[in-house]
């Protein structure tokens, strides 16, 4: 009896597992969709512009793909290869779009993120202010930040593990550092940081 009840919560708990992983799954696609949505409204793109873009996101996609299953090279190989397909897919899309949507989409990247490249709303310096943190706060997070983007890059990294262990691996992480947010900050800041996303995603989507 004890072992069927086991097997029960055992096999309950993977069901919600796959949901949870399902869900996200579906959530980051309508992101993805929503921001697309976003730029060629932004950028006033003709139904040509839209297809050579849709194009071009494919092939690097396919090519990012096989090259996450060549567990021939060398990370520093990996690395070389991966900017080039990046550089080539920036240079393809720079043909497609116009000097004014150029000078636009550059504006628009620099709202999202500050002139380093990162997202400011989890730029512990510009949370500092917005969220009151104390200086232990913001040494944490720093921390906590690096450690992240280190254990997201091995993962990345990591020639002997599948797409799908790596996005299990990398959710995972993820979800370790919502819980040091949770822990870290008091509940009134982490409300008020899961409030700032989402203003940041509703205006993301205007």
């Amino acid at each position: 009896m004890k072992k069927l009840i086991v097997t029960a919560i055992g096999f309950t708990a993977l069901l919600f597992s796959a949901q949870a992983q399902e869900t996200r799954k579906q959530n980051n696609q309508s992101g993805q969709r929503h921001e697309k949505h976003h730029m060629a409204k932004e950028l006033n793109l003709t139904e040509a512009q839209k297809e050579q873009l849709k194009t071009n996101r494919e092939s690097m996609r396919a090519q990012l793909a096989d090259l996450e299953k060549n567990d021939q090279l060398t990370v520093k190989e990996y690395r070389s290869k991966k900017a080039e397909i990046q550089k080539d897919q920036k240079a393809k899309m720079d043909n497609i779009l116009t000097e004014e949507q150029k000078q636009k989409f550059a504006a628009t990247k620099m709202g999202r993120h500050g002139k380093d490249g990162k997202h400011r709303s989890f730029n512990p310096d510009h949370l500092k202010a917005s969220l009151n943190l104390s200086d232990d706060q913001v040494t944490r997070l720093k921390q906590n930040r690096e450690q992240k983007k280190a254990a997201l890059q091995s993962i990345r990294e990591d020639k002997q593990l599948t797409p799908e262990q790596k996005k299990e691996k990398m959710n995972a992480v993820k979800s370790q550092s919502k819980t040091f947010y949770k822990e870290t900050l008091t509940p009134d800041q982490y409300e008020k940081m899961e409030s700032m996303k989402k203003d940041r995603v509703k205006k993301s989507r205007k």
